[in-house]
């Protein structure tokens, strides 16, 4: 059976949007207009916008199909993909290092970092800044504009990316 044709819509449009996760060209973009003296090793920096980058994913599924009866089995079909991709990640870091590394919790506890700062400011009229913020601060800076427009600006095309796919496939 072909994944991409045969499929119910959900999971063809699962993958996709794990695929998009996963995706470093928006990271590389975002990286490379960094000041040089930023002041956070530009490791950190993409580290954290490939966790981000998986996170607001599924947030912005979660978000943009709000009431949509497709939602329930689109986000776990892309969780259970950020699930599996996890335990490899974990499972290869563990043997390349000889240590216990559980990349699904690191995923999960930065999701509920960005949830409970959203949660906290629910009236918040541009979610976005509050992401920047909350980037800069887990990126070690919380003060740092460049970081802080960073973490905004790839959370905001995350949003509009998701918004434009779920549309175009016809999932609302």
């Amino acid at each position: 059976m072909n994944q991409s044709t045969d499929s119910p819509p959900h999971e063809k449009a699962a993958e996709d949007l794990f695929n998009y996760a996963l995706d470093r060209e928006a990271i590389k973009w975002l990286i490379a207009r960094l000041p040089e003296d930023v002041g956070i090793p530009p490791a950190t920096i993409e580290y954290e916008l490939q966790l981000l980058n998986i996170i607001g994913t599924g947030w912005a599924v979660s978000y943009v199909m709000e009431s949509s009866p497709g939602k329930p089995p689109l986000v776990a079909a892309f969780w259970k993909s950020v699930f599996e991709f996890s335990g490899t990640l974990s499972e290869t870091t563990g043997r390349m290092t000889g240590q216990t590394f559980d990349y699904f919790q690191v995923v999960k506890d930065r999701l509920d970092n960005y949830v409970k700062i959203l949660s906290e400011n629910p009236d918040a009229r541009e979610p976005a800044v509050l992401i920047g913020e909350e980037f800069a601060r887990i990126c070690g800076n919380s003060g740092n504009i460049f970081i802080r427009m960073t973490g905004a600006k790839l959370f905001m095309t995350i949003m509009a990316t998701v918004r434009r796919y779920v549309e175009a496939a016809g999932l609302l």
